[in-house]
């Protein structure tokens, strides 16, 4: 008789968590407690924005677009 493995006794994989930018597409998971996130605070020290390292867009926190940057942004300087 051929051996059998129960659903129970499997080991599940972890899952990869996806944490991506909405507007360059790169990663902003760093580990389980902390995100590769910008927090923008307002004068009372309340994070009121997000921004993506890497692209600088920023976010309000239910994540809709309030600047866009995008990948291609050239800035000039001062």
């Amino acid at each position: 008789m051929g051996t059998r493995s129960s659903l129970l006794t499997q080991r599940r994989q972890p899952r990869k968590l996806k944490d991506n930018c909405p507007i360059c597409k790169n990663s902003l998971y760093l580990n389980n407690k902390v995100s590769k996130r910008v927090g923008i605070l307002n004068e009372f020290d309340e994070v009121e924005e997000w921004m993506c390292p890497f692209c600088d867009s920023r976010f309000n926190l239910n994540n809709k677009p309030t600047m866009l940057y995008g990948k291609m942004n050239v800035e000039g300087e001062a």
